[in-house]
């Protein structure tokens, strides 16, 4: 059970966003950003706070539509080679557990009925 959103989505938007609070301008010009500005804390405004949010929610919304056209075309593409359920496993296989029945065992045994 990986915790895709907590390890990569929150972080990664964190990162984008933090660069609009703690941007200096001397470092955008040693990165060679000739045009950015200092992040809100910097004293530079909320300009670049503001560019750094609409980014991190363009990068949030081009995810999810390419996410859910790739797992639509897949369930389709599935479900015509002949499994019935698409991309989802066998009901019995899910309650048991995909760490059950791929990897032999559970994976957070604390989580285990």
């Amino acid at each position: 059970h990986v915790e895709a959103v907590a390890i990569h989505a929150f972080p990664g938007a964190w990162g984008v966003v933090a660069s609009g609070l703690f941007a200096s301008e001397s470092r955008l010009r040693a990165a060679g950003y000739d045009r950015a500005r200092a992040g809100l804390f910097m004293k530079g405004g909320c300009y670049q706070l503001g560019a750094q949010a609409v980014g991190a929610l363009l990068i949030f919304a081009w995810t999810v539509g390419a996410s859910a056209v790739a797992f639509l075309i897949g369930d389709r593409v599935t479900r015509r080679c002949g499994n019935a359920s698409g991309l989802r496993v066998p009901r019995a296989v899910e309650l048991r557990g995909l760490d059950v029945s791929e990897h032999g065992g559970p994976g957070l045994r604390f989580f285990a009925a």
